[in-house]
């Protein structure tokens, strides 16, 4: 039996949820805010998304090392993940790059990606 990929958004903008139909993956990790947790509670409401998903404290600056752990830890099936509100600094992309990653950017922020066996 094959296992099912992940596409997991990781959201440091704690306006992300006031977004037009944000996307969130199929879980999510979103900073605290009010807009952010309404779009999470609709969503485990409906069962629409993994139930690991969650709402982070919100820090003075987005730690994705961390967070790249946590996803890997709770959700070890990603194909994707996408990091909003994190600039890809030139740190993380050696360190991401390095383990074998693709990197994409996007309008606000980046993507990882692999392939899963």
């Amino acid at each position: 039996m094959g296992l099912t990929l992940m596409h997991v958004v990781v959201a440091f903008s704690p306006n992300y949820g006031t977004a037009d139909a944000p996307e969130l993956g199929n879980a999510f990790w979103l900073v605290e805010s009010p807009a952010n947790r309404a779009i999470a509670e609709q969503k485990w409401k409906a069962k629409s998304t993994d139930p690991n998903s969650a709402i982070l404290k919100s820090g003075d600056a987005p730690d994705v090392e961390g967070m790249f752990a946590t996803v890997d830890l709770h959700h070890p099936n990603w194909s994707r993940v996408d990091f909003i509100g994190a600039s890809l600094t030139n740190g993380l992309e050696y360190l991401f790059r390095d383990a074998g990653f693709q990197i994409a950017e996007l309008p606000s922020g980046f993507a990882l990606t692999r392939q899963v066996l």
